[in-house]
């Protein structure tokens, strides 16, 4: 029934307009969001790094104070955003994130030896 589907379609049209228009003004002042910032306890700058050792909180705050020195803001809040996981939420294994590993002295001089000889040609 065309007249029927005409009338789903407009209900369907004031529904998404009346959803989209709930949503769009669910912005916090900041006097608000501050409020709830410490109503939950928040504090910054974040200290529970993962893993909890200080030689990872001492790569991430360098991290941290190389991004808060940016000039631009939408860069700045970039480089939170991609630095806060790597800081509190991936674990890695070691206390700077990665290990050093000696290799087999006969591994190590085939490798050298290799590259000597693509140098040479």
């Amino acid at each position: 029934e065309p007249g029927r589907l005409n009338n789903l379609n407009n209900n369907n049209n004031n529904n998404n307009r009346r959803s989209r228009s709930r949503y769009n003004n669910v912005q916090l002042s900041e006097g608000e969001r501050l409020k709830e910032y410490y109503k939950r306890n928040y504090t910054w700058p974040l200290t529970n790094y993962n893993p909890n050792t200080a030689g990872w909180k001492q790569l991430m705050e360098q991290r941290f104070q190389q991004v808060q020195e940016m000039d631009n803001s939408g860069q700045r809040y970039e480089g939170f955003i991609q630095t806060l996981p790597s800081a509190f939420l991936i674990p890695n294994f070691t206390e700077h994130g990665f290990g050093l590993a000696r290799c087999p002295d006969v591994l190590l001089q085939a490798l050298q030896q290799g590259i000597q000889d693509g140098i040479t040609k």
